[in-house]
């Protein structure tokens, strides 16, 4: 709108005398003329009044367009009116931001409303009266004098400017935004910029809103954003759309260029611009200052981004580096360069920290190996073949892990393998132009001497394919060396890698190549000994000298790398067994050679001071003693081994067994006393209770007994005596009867059984059971059953009370035999109480056996008897179900009668002294055990030996026989068999039935005087039974 004239400004006034409101606020401003407030309302008067008048006319658009092209001079009056009143007071109060605000909204509003109805009406009917775009622009630059330290009319302003293509220049808005950012401090350019942003961004999102994406021939989507693509969109734009932003990509980088000054992290969207656009170099600069900003922030502790971000900078970085090489070369950016960098010092880092977080923006993550392959890719695009077969050998030789190791192998195979297909190709298609040339043309000579010598033949090209075929199998072939260096490494003390390595070098025929490997090995790891893991380094220093003589033949060398171990000590073995182990090798080495002499010197020096370093004992090495011995005795006179020998039990070196082969040595030569010095030298040195005592008394005592035998007795029984003081007693048992039997043969049968004796006593309980057997059995050989009986005694009063059992069970039984029945009785019944029937029940066999061969019904019944009290008693104790192995607890006496009541069926009365009126009895026959009384004795005073029991047998037998005619007709039904006023009952009926079934099968013998009928054995009184149990 141009500037309002005389005319107009009169014809403004005679409008405002006309409405008393205008007129009001025109006298009021009159007066007051600076009053912001005053002026608002009075725009807004004039805003209500032009919507009023839009309101007049109910057609919508028809009446709208009408009044903005003039044929309303009301409403053209009122518009004009309205800009005339902003201007005044914007005019008046240029600084006045509110004024400004509602003078530029009420333009912004009229051009956007001029806007929508142009773009509704032909071109032909549109004439621009007010609002247009140099009106705006015209507002904005006044307000832009007073207010340019405002962001907000900046903002308004670009955003004005972006969505009106063409109200300016390119050039004209560049300089406008350049003025904005000159205008306001930095603190605030970050409102600027999003606009700034949209503004460059504008051709790119215009032409993705107009063009779909279009399909490209290998199916995949493609957008072009060209700036000539654009201008040829440009040209078909859509109604409305007169003019769209063509900006050329030199000015929208620049101002790219300088929002990353502002904001350095936005490089990274900066070079995917760049990369869309086909900038490839420049991309890759953005990249390569972006890397060097997040090393220096990291470097200072001020994490801008994550690793994971730095490593998405890096492989967008490769990437670009690796496939527009040239582009990114012209660029300025030394791509080879500066990946040989970042590998470096990730390497040294590696070295010096086992930890991977990385500190200067590196490839904390990043495969390193797929670093090597994209520089190898750039030199393969740019046809440098050489040179990136160069780079793949390098990375393969230069990586730590397996991963990258893979990365990297599978990308050096795949390009082998594609050299090899192109050549193969190269060939085929050779092949086929000389068919068809040959078909053509038949006459020879088809090609000129001059090409044939310069270009390509069909030889050059099979020698071509037959090289590409080799370097691909020679790869192949190498995978496992390759993959095994890269282990190595990792860690350069792995021994068994290190022998891995070896073996795969000697399974190529690669000798040379195995021994230079081992002799790697032993450098690199002659200083960190200690640190050798999954394998020893002696068995390096041994493959290796094998290498030397089964390989190479060359035993020379052998020497010299034992030379070497040995003598100068070039390697720092840890342990000493290593270093003798290669002095054993060393030895055994000329053995194979049969340098007899040469390798008796080498075992004398192996065990001579000085042998091996201060730090590594080798005089009181076993190994080397060993193979010194076995040679001194093989290679060496007599006199060297005894000396030998001598030496190695002076310094304290020997072992039992080199004791025991010096003294057969001697004893083979004829040397005896000498070898009972080496016997007696050896028992010094291991004693008791060292395990190879036993071994070297055992044997010292066999050879001196098989070489003197009886004629120096005296010495021998000193011998044994001396063995047996020092010898403990779980061992004693073989020397015992070594001696034993010693004088059974060449001594006295009565010294014999001291021997015995003393065996008994000493050995260890566990082991008395069987030596009394043995006592017993030698002396009823040598002396005859009637010498056991003190024998005997003693075995019950020193056994367990089950073993203690089953010596009365053979005592028993040994009385039998020598018809002493009552003695024998006495025993049985002595036993008993030792003799739980849960677990000895042969203990009860036998007595029932000897009852049935050699009693009555009386001892039977008897028998009978106190096997039921003692079952009573023993019903106090719970075994292991699992065989009665072992004892779980003890029950109390109610328990077990408890247990007893519910077994057989009856109710239990409890009573304060059922329970202990059991064991508290005198059981007539029947001598209490400690375990189960709580005394402190064996046995209880009222049977202390088998004299007392005995007496008392045969007493009650002579009381029982004199009694039972008075007793016939005294009987009934029902009795009881009681001993004692509170013992337990007897069940008679199961006693006779067992009596019965006895006497049927004849075992129970009659006598004529003693025989009477049920009644007679079962009617008792209580007194009878009362005098029976006293006596």
């Amino acid at each position: 709108m141009s500037s309002i004239t005389e005319a107009e400004q009169d014809k403004f006034l005679r409008f405002i005398e006309q409405s008393e409101e205008l007129a009001q606020h025109e006298n009021h401003l009159h007066q007051n003329p600076y009053d912001v407030s005053a002026w608002i309302r009075y725009m807004d008067s004039v805003d209500d009044l032009i919507d009023s008048d839009k309101q007049r006319d109910p057609s919508s658009k028809a009446a709208t367009s009408s009044t903005l092209i003039g044929q309303d001079p009301d409403l053209a009056t009122l518009l004009k009116l309205r800009d005339w009143i902003g201007r005044r007071a914007v005019s008046l109060l240029p600084r006045s931001y509110k004024l400004w605000k509602h003078h530029w909204e009420f333009v912004l509003q009229g051009n956007r409303r001029q806007t929508q109805e142009r773009s509704q009406m032909k071109d032909s009917d549109v004439q621009i009266i007010f609002f247009s775009d140099q009106m705006v622009l015209l507002c904005f630059e006044r307000c832009l004098w007073t207010l340019s330290a405002y962001p907000r009319v900046w903002l308004e302003y670009f955003a004005f400017i972006k969505d009106h293509p063409g109200c300016m220049s390119v050039t004209t808005g560049r300089r406008t935004m350049n003025r904005a950012l000159e205008s306001l401090p930095v603190i605030q350019h970050g409102k600027l910029w999003s606009s700034i942003l949209e503004w460059i961004h504008a051709p790119d999102q215009q032409l993705l809103e107009q063009q779909s994406p279009s399909q490209g021939d290998d199916g995949e989507e493609t957008t072009t954003t060209t700036e000539s693509t654009m201008i040829a969109a440009a040209a078909t734009v859509s109604p409305g759309h007169e003019h769209q932003w063509i900006i050329p990509l030199e000015s929208r980088v620049r101002l790219l260029r300088r929002y990353c000054q502002f904001n350095p992290l936005y490089k990274s969207d900066f070079a995917e611009f760049l990369i869309r656009h086909k900038r490839w170099g420049e991309a890759a600069v953005q990249y390569q200052q972006l890397l060097n900003l997040t090393a220096s922030a990291a470097a200072n502790n001020n994490n801008l981004e994550s690793s994971g971000s730095r490593d998405a900078y890096w492989q967008a970085f490769s990437d670009l580096c690796t496939q527009h090489p040239d582009e990114v070369e012209e660029a300025g950016v030394t791509w080879e360069p500066i990946l040989r960098a970042v590998l470096r010092s990730e390497r040294q880092k590696k070295e010096s920290s086992s930890t991977t977080a990385t500190t200067d923006g590196s490839t904390s993550s990043l495969l390193e190996g797929m670093l090597w392959t994209q520089l190898a890719d750039s030199w393969i695009r740019r046809g440098s073949f050489e040179i990136a077969r160069s780079v793949y050998e390098e990375g393969l030789q230069t990586v730590k892990t397996v991963r990258d190791f893979s990365v990297l192998y599978d990308a050096y195979l795949e390009f082998e393998e594609g050299l090899l297909e192109a050549a193969t190709l190269a060939l085929e298609e050779e092949q086929t132009g000389e068919d068809t040339e040959g078909k053509g043309d038949s006459a020879p000579g088809g090609r000129d001497d001059f090409d044939i010598l310069l270009g390509e033949t069909a030889n050059s090209t099979v020698a071509d394919m037959e090289l590409a075929l080799a370097r691909a199998e020679h790869l192949t072939s190498r995978r496992a060396l390759l993959l095994n260096a890269v282990v190595l490494r990792q860690n350069p003390c792995s021994v068994s890698d290190w022998l891995q390595r070896a073996d795969l070098y000697l399974d190529l025929d690669l000798a040379g190549q195995a021994t230079n490997a081992l002799e790697e090995a032993l450098l690199s790891t002659s200083k960190a000994a200690h640190r050798c893991v999954n394998g020893r380094p002696l068995q390096m220093v041994l493959k290796l000298a094998q290498i030397y003589e089964e390989s190479l033949n060359d035993l020379g060398k052998a020497q010299s790398l034992f030379d070497r171990i040995c003598r100068k000590f070039e390697y720092n073995f840890m342990k000493a067994e290593d270093m003798a182990e290669c002095w054993a090798a060393w030895v055994e080495l000329m053995l194979r050679h049969e340098e007899w002499d040469e390798a008796l010197s080498l075992a004398r020096q192996s065990i001579a001071p000085g042998a091996g370093p201060k730090k590594l004992n080798l005089t009181k090495s076993v190994r080397l003693w060993d193979l010194l011995l076995d040679l001194e005795e093989s290679l060496g006179t007599v006199q060297t081994t005894k000396d030998a020998y001598r030496r190695v039990m002076e310094i304290k070196a020997a072992t039992v067994q080199h004791v025991l082969n010096c003294a057969s040595f001697l004893t083979d030569r004829q040397y005896f006393e000498e070898s009972f010095a080496a016997y007696e030298k050896g028992i010094e040195l291991f004693a008791f209770p060292h395990v190879g005592a036993k071994v070297l008394w055992k044997w010292y005592l066999t050879a001196f007994t098989n070489r003197y035998q009886g004629t120096k007795v005296e010495r021998t029984r000193e011998l044994f005596q001396r063995c047996l003081d020092d010898c403990p007693a779980e061992d004693s048992a073989e020397f015992f009867l070594m001696n034993g039997e010693y004088e059974e043969a060449y001594g006295f049968a009565k010294r014999s059984m001291s021997v015995y004796q003393a065996m008994c006593r000493k050995l260890p309980m566990s082991e008395k059971l069987l030596a009394y057997k043995l006592f017993i059995a030698k002396t009823t050989l040598y002396l005859g059953a009637a010498a056991t009986r003190d024998i005997f005694q003693e075995a019950i009063d020193v056994l367990k009370d089950q073993e203690a059992a089953l010596i009365c069970l053979d005592f028993a039984r040994m009385e039998t035999t020598l018809q002493e029945l009552e003695r024998a009785r006495a025993i049985y019944t002595y036993g008993a109480q030792m003799a739980d029937p849960r677990r000895l029940p042969e203990y009860w066999k036998g007595w029932n056996e000897f009852e049935i061969a050699h009693g009555n019904e009386e001892t039977f019944r008897e028998m009978l008897r106190v096997k039921r009290s003692v079952e009573a008693v023993f019903s106090t104790i719970n075994y292991n179900a699992s065989g009665l192995n072992e004892q779980l607890d003890t029950l109390t006496d109610e328990q077990a009668m408890q247990l007893i009541a519910d077994q057989e069926g009856v109710e239990h009365q409890p009573s304060s002294s059922a329970s202990s009126h059991l064991v508290q009895s005198n059981i007539t026959g029947f001598v209490p055990s400690t375990s189960f009384v709580g005394v402190n004795n064996k046995r209880s005073a009222k049977a202390a030996n088998l004299h007392e029991i005995e007496a008392r047998v045969a007493q009650l037998r002579k009381v029982t026989t004199s009694q039972l005619p008075l007793q016939e007709n005294e009987g009934s039904e029902g009795a009881e068999v009681a001993i004692g006023e509170n013992d337990e009952e007897i069940n008679i009926d199961d006693i006779d039935a067992e009596i019965e079934e006895a006497a049927a099968s004849g075992y129970i013998p009659n006598e004529d005087d003693k025989a009477t009928t049920k009644e007679h054995h079962i009617n008792s009184d209580d007194d009878d039974d009362h005098k029976k149990s006293t006596t």
